[in-house]
């Protein structure tokens, strides 16, 4: 049982680290974009990075919300729809779902389980905005 949650373990390390490394790059460049630069002074480069965790942050901890809620079944209404869109097309076949229930359990039996690592990080992130703010309105 151990051997089978390893490789489970490692990968989700891989995850973690890489979408981590991602968040630092993006946070990186919105903070140079911000004006941080290291012969401008304490309060300026605060700011910038303040930015540019904030920035980064909300974006990986939206994207994560997305992804999290999407693993939950709740866009299915839409993907259903949006499938549903070709029978308006002349000469076109039958549609595969006759009805939602049908597409919906079909969904449900191929959905992984919920994905939270982006939520996560983007809210690190943010936490870490949060210091660099606290430490610029006392600088």
């Amino acid at each position: 049982m151990d051997q089978k949650k390893a490789p489970e373990q490692k990968k989700s390390l891989r995850r973690y680290l890489i979408s981590t490394a991602c968040a630092l790059l993006l946070a990186a460049l919105f903070a140079q974009i911000r004006g941080f630069s290291f012969s401008q002074p304490l309060a300026a480069n605060l700011a910038a990075l303040c930015d540019g965790f904030f920035v980064s942050g909300m974006l990986v901890a939206g994207l994560g919300a997305m992804i999290w809620v999407s693993t939950t079944g709740f866009f299915d209404i839409l993907s259903y729809g949006f499938k549903n869109l070709s029978v308006l097309v002349p000469f076109h076949h039958r549609r595969k779902y006759k009805h939602f229930y049908e597409y919906k359990a079909e969904q449900a039996a191929k959905r992984s389980k919920p994905q939270f690592f982006l939520l996560v990080i983007g809210l690190i992130m943010v936490l870490i905005a949060a210091i660099f703010l606290y430490f610029y309105t006392a600088a």
